[in-house]
């Protein structure tokens, strides 16, 4: 009787390995969001679709060797001129879930970067969600030219929002580099983002002028994003990551 219960534990232990290597198996891939909501816009083309689209990278591909090239419309998402900037912020759909590795972000210049540099953004902080469909602050909607605002949003408002869990921080006060001012085209910069079993991610401006952007005047009352994307291994669906664990024991049952 003590063998045969031996035994059986001995099977469940290697099901549970078979399951936890099924989850965490598999390629790292580069992930373009399936979709984003943000705070704030400036005009109906500023929007945060902009921000997810591929619209001003170099390319195909559209990859982490792409370039973003300057402009405005169509091309950026761009927070409410005249706005405040803390607590501003955009949120992406993965249309999936990911462990994810890291970040990368094509920080955002009007112009070709020789007026308006003090515009790019500058410190953030980052969160994920695990869930499929999360609460989400009030963010901006668009009806023709119309553009219709959303709420800025605290830290601690954020992680409570709902009065669940919803959102997790996983990076506290980043740094993104200052824009380049020459009016060359902009690279990619790159950062740690560790977030197990994430569907969403949220990047919330964290500081005021000169804090959340690199506001060198009056005129930078705004800061925005060109494009991000991110580096993660899919999660399994659990009947896939269960038949990888069966299938591990059955192999070696075989080898018995």
């Amino acid at each position: 009787m003590k063998a045969k219960k031996v035994k059986s534990t001995a099977i469940f232990a290697l099901v549970g390995a078979g399951i936890a290597l099924a989850q965490t198996a598999g390629a790292a891939v580069l992930i373009t969001p399936t979709a984003a909501y943000a705070s704030t816009q400036n005009g109906n083309l500023r929007g945060a679709t902009n921000a997810i689209n591929n619209s001003g990278l170099s390319g195909p591909p559209y990859d982490l060797t792409s370039t973003h090239t300057w402009g405005e419309n169509n091309l950026t998402w761009q927070t409410q001129a005249g706005g405040v900037i803390d607590g501003q912020w955009i949120a992406f759909d993965l249309g999936d879930s990911y462990n994810l590795t890291d970040a990368h972000v094509w920080n955002y210049r009007q112009g070709d970067g020789s007026n308006y540099a003090g515009r790019s953004m500058k410190n953030i902080d980052v969160y994920y969600s695990s869930l499929e469909t999360p609460v989400l602050p009030t963010y901006a909607t668009v009806s023709g030219t119309t553009v219709t605002q959303g709420q800025t949003i605290s830290d601690a408002a954020l992680l409570s929002l709902g009065g669940e869990d919803y959102w997790t921080r996983v990076i506290d006060n980043h740094t993104l580099l200052r824009v380049s001012t020459t009016g060359s085209p902009e690279p990619v910069q790159n950062f740690g983002v560790v977030a197990n079993n994430a569907r969403w991610v949220l990047i919330r401006v964290d500081g005021g002028d000169g804090i959340g952007n690199y506001g060198d005047s009056p005129n930078d009352d705004r800061t925005g994003l060109f494009e991000v994307k991110f580096t993660g291994v899919a999660v399994p669906e659990p009947a896939s990551a269960l038949l990888g664990g069966l299938g591990l024991l059955f192999l070696l049952r075989r080898r018995r």
